[in-house]
């Protein structure tokens, strides 16, 4: 398997749309690597990789600051300016927030997305 994007937009840090082209890796060059200061978006990556899959029911991603309680599903959607807070930020008030990954399995191309009001 062989990842060639990730994609997301209005999710966690990520205002607007933001794509991580995954297409330059081989079996040689097979190791991706995060990095960035505190706040950059590191683990808002993740989270989104997770809510791809997983979807926005878990828990878990809904947590707000180290050991906060669980916003509820009617709280995806706050914002403070210029900052995010919970799943979806406040750039998504007003248009939506997605998450979208593509990879090659073989001979066959996948896409998965999600899309979120």
């Amino acid at each position: 398997m062989k990842f060639r994007w990730f994609r997301v937009e209005n999710i966690f840090a990520y205002t607007g749309v933001s794509v991580i082209d995954l297409s330059d890796t081989s079996s040689e060059r097979n190791m991706i690597v995060v990095s960035g200061r505190n706040g950059a978006g590191k683990t808002s990556l993740l989270n989104a990789a997770k809510l791809l899959f997983l979807g926005s029911t878990d828990t878990a991603l809904r947590r707000v600051g180290f050991g906060g309680t669980p916003l509820t599903s009617r709280q995806f959607v706050l914002g403070q300016p210029g900052q995010w807070y919970g799943v979806f930020n406040a750039a998504a008030r007003s248009s939506f927030a997605s998450v979208a990954m593509a990879w090659v399995d073989g001979d066959r191309e996948f896409e998965a997305r999600r899309t979120f009001r």
